[in-house]
């Protein structure tokens, strides 16, 4: 078992949270954890390229940005960062306050029931306009963050297309994947 698998297994243990019954939520970036009120985020320590959770400093890094940029938007949700720490031999957990560098980030969060979730109450007929203050807004940054992304990413189509003609018109067809002189 990795130590992040251990470190997994230890935040779902019902003994690190009193007895208390937990529910894990396995995700392709992150474990998620509930047991009573709380609820632990645990990133997996992944890099798909789009996404990188490779270290430590990483992961710490984007707790805390999600943390910071979704408090607004969800206030009283983000109850702060805590951690996994090693005690000896065994891992304890903290909550919030300073965290060593060596600690394990843990975005903590208040429990809310899934009902609650925006896509289910969508689909249910109980999202209303009352219910979202702030969410246009958060997503327009979004989309504008999304529209500079995909600007870039046209850009470099476009130079990949023309440097595709350039190379045709240099050397006709065989730039085109046929075998020249055929």
């Amino acid at each position: 078992m990795s130590e992040w698998d251990s470190m997994a297994a230890f935040l779902a243990d019902p003994a690190t949270h009193g007895g208390t019954k937990t529910v894990r939520f396995d995700t392709h970036t992150a474990v998620v954890v509930v047991a009573g009120e709380r609820a632990w985020k645990l990133r997996r320590p992944v890099n798909y390229g789009w996404l990188d959770y490779a270290t430590r400093a990483r992961r710490r890094h984007c707790a805390e940005r999600e943390i910071a940029l979704n408090s607004g938007p969800a206030p009283g949700l983000y109850l702060g960062l805590g951690g996994i720490l090693r005690d000896g031999e065994i891992w304890r957990l903290v909550e919030s306050g300073d965290l060593p560098a060596d600690a394990e980030p843990v975005v903590v969060m208040r429990r809310f029931r899934q009902r609650d979730l925006f896509d289910r109450m969508a689909a249910e007929g109980r999202l209303t306009p009352q219910l979202m203050p702030g969410q246009s807004a958060v997503a327009e940054r979004r989309l504008r963050r999304r529209r500079a992304g995909e600007a870039t990413v046209n850009r470099l189509v476009e130079d990949r297309l023309l440097g595709f003609a350039e190379t045709r018109r240099r050397f006709g067809k065989g730039a085109e994947g046929e075998v020249a002189g055929e």
